[in-house]
């Protein structure tokens, strides 16, 4: 843990009288160590201890110095000098070296101890103990729900604290968490890392808070009978990220179990109601509408039956920040939640690459969906892939259902697939961004592949200049980068207009397809 000197001041203060330090205030931050003064060019993360009387008559370092002086000093001294300093009134040189050296010394034990301790897998609660001993003032860790996840005991009685009906833990009073964020919103300065001191008399206390809307986990330290200085904005400004790692451990290994059961019963055919299924989903972190892509492993013709099915399952769910990855049927069942992975949808077959070939795998990959409740669906779309690409690409590992959805057509129809869900992938966007912007992209595609690409006579039937066609066109390719060379390709889109023209015409004449 690095230091500042206001952190050093609100240590020695307990011991120590400081000189009005005037116009002068200490800024200097990231302090790794103390060291005594010499003639030796001075490190900038080190704090160095002078005594005053020794100092040199005119100070001769250029270089930008953190400095901790024993004895007066004449306040002009440092003045046009690159030093942050602060003067102890005492003479007792050694006294005040020791007591700086044991600072740093407790300081990065405390450090050691809280990485230690995450590597060893200790409890959140465990580690938000030990913190609270170190910090000694109220302390409560929350989560973006506003749930308490810890509450230090003598944080108890602080508020009037609400109760959440769902997972039945308490909350922070919404009131004062609103006052708590127009507070923050105005806040400007005083930041440590995340954590910042808030002393406002819209609160009712004075608090340090790592509230910023970017952690999922976040820490309230209450001034009471203790006054919050800057050694506690550092200590909770620096652990905020190993709670945020402890907790986040905790719902990761929770995650995978209660969705994983989700996803299986949904394969099995289970219906459930849309409250539901938002209720699992929100006590993981996933929303309904997240867009997702489902993937289905199995092993090669002749390999030995998976019997760490389960490690490969922990293996596929560790290459991305959202999935859950369950046996099904003699093979391995995933969703990714591409949205909370951040992962791109190309970017899948490289982040599972080795998996595939360390475990002797092959992999199927269905379109990117975006209604969790077509995970079967979309399941059926990766075991399809898997069998097509099989069928027609032998040696390759992993087969997304893009590639082969035109075979699957010849092969299939639309039999066992709802044609709504057979569709080019990129004309589903183009649609929805017709929809959103009032645009005519998809049908003037359409009315390109139907012209053989003939782009005199796809304007003449469109009834539009060449120009406004070709503006058209480059729009299409920025939106989805179509292969229109490829006839395979001109053939799938054009049977997938023709698609999506009979389900919205039958659809609106009351047509009622097999449930999907």
């Amino acid at each position: 843990m690095r230091l500042s000197l206001d952190v050093i001041r609100d240590e020695l203060k307990r011991q120590f009288d400081f000189a009005d330090p005037a116009s002068e205030i200490p800024y200097a931050m990231e302090l790794r160590a103390a060291a005594v003064l010499t003639s030796e060019p001075p490190e900038p993360h080190t704090l160095y201890v002078a005594e005053a009387r020794r100092l040199p008559v005119h100070w001769k370092f250029s270089g930008h110095v953190s400095l901790l002086v024993v004895g007066r000093v004449e306040v002009a001294y440092f003045r046009g000098c690159p030093v942050d300093y602060l003067c102890i009134l005492d003479n007792r040189f050694f006294l005040v070296l020791n007591a700086v050296l044991d600072i740093f010394r407790r300081y990065g034990s405390f450090s050691d101890t809280l990485k230690n301790r995450l590597i060893q897998g200790v409890a959140p609660d465990a580690l938000c103990k030990y913190i609270s001993e170190i910090l000694d003032v109220p302390f409560v860790v929350f989560d973006l729900s506003l749930r308490l996840l810890y509450i230090s005991p003598d944080a108890m009685g602080l508020l009037e604290w609400d109760q959440d009906s769902y997972s039945g833990l308490r909350l922070l009073p919404t009131e004062f968490f609103n006052q708590l964020n127009l507070v923050y919103q105005k806040t400007e300065e005083n930041h440590v890392g995340d954590a910042v001191l808030l002393k406002d008399d819209r609160l009712s206390f004075n608090l340090i808070t790592t509230y910023s809307r970017k952690n999922n986990y976040n820490i309230l330290a209450f001034e009471t009978e203790k006054e919050l200085d800057r050694r506690a904005l550092a200590i909770v400004g620096y652990v905020n990220v190993f709670l945020v790692s402890a907790f986040g451990q905790v719902a990761h290994s929770q995650e995978a179990p209660a969705l994983s059961s989700l996803v299986l019963s949904l394969l099995e055919g289970n219906k459930l109601s849309s409250v539901e299924m938002r209720n699992q989903l929100d006590a993981v972190g996933w929303k309904p509408e997240d867009n997702c892509c489902c993937i289905v492993l199995k092993k090669q013709e002749n390999a030995r039956p998976m019997k760490d099915i389960h490690t490969f399952c922990q293996k596929l769910e560790n290459q991305f920040a959202a999935c859950v990855a369950a046996p099904f049927k003699n093979r391995i069942v995933a969703v990714i939640n591409l949205d909370k992975s951040e992962c791109p949808f190309f970017d899948i077959s490289r982040r599972i690459a080795f998996l595939l070939r360390d475990g002797l795998l092959r992999a199927g990959i269905s379109f990117k969906y975006w209604s969790f409740e077509t995970t079967p669906i979309y399941y059926q779309q990766a075991e399809y892939a898997h069998e097509m690409g099989r069928l027609y690409a032998p040696d390759s590992w992993c087969y997304h259902f893009k590639d082969y959805a035109l075979y699957y057509l010849l092969h299939y129809g639309s039999g066992k697939i709802p044609p709504r869900h057979l569709c080019h992938p990129g004309l589903v966007n183009l649609y929805t961004y017709d929809q959103k912007n009032g645009t005519e992209l998809l049908h003037t595609l359409e009315v390109y592949v139907q012209c053989n690409c003939n782009a005199v006579a796809a304007s003449d039937a469109l009834y539009i200049h060449r120009n406004t066609f070709y503006q058209r066109l480059n729009k299409i390719q920025k939106i989805e980068n179509l292969d229109l060379e490829n006839s395979d390709e001109r053939l799938y889109i054009l049977m997938s207009t023709k698609m999506i023209s009979m389900y919205y015409y039958e659809l609106q004449n009351g047509y009622m397809f097999p449930r999907e």
